[in-house]
């Protein structure tokens, strides 16, 4: 995409410095780190709440077998 960008503006006559591909390329992947980065803070944030969720349900869920073993082992 590069090189048929280049070819087009030089067509087209359009002077100017372009920037290096791999400056460009560099570019691109820092950005893409940075969004993955952030990406992941987002998820790690949503898999602790998943987690809290799954605690609170695991326990109402236990309560009502706990009470019916108590009235199992009443004489």
């Amino acid at each position: 995409m590069y090189e048929a960008a280049t070819k087009v503006l030089k067509a087209a006559q359009i002077g100017g410095r372009l920037p290096n591909i791999a400056a460009l390329q560099a570019e691109y992947k820092r950005l893409q780190e940075e969004k993955l980065y952030t990406d992941y803070g987002k998820l790690k944030k949503q898999v602790k709440e998943y987690d809290v969720i799954k605690r609170n349900i695991d326990g109402i869920l236990r309560q009502p077998r706990e009470a019916e073993r108590q009235k199992e082992t009443e004489p």
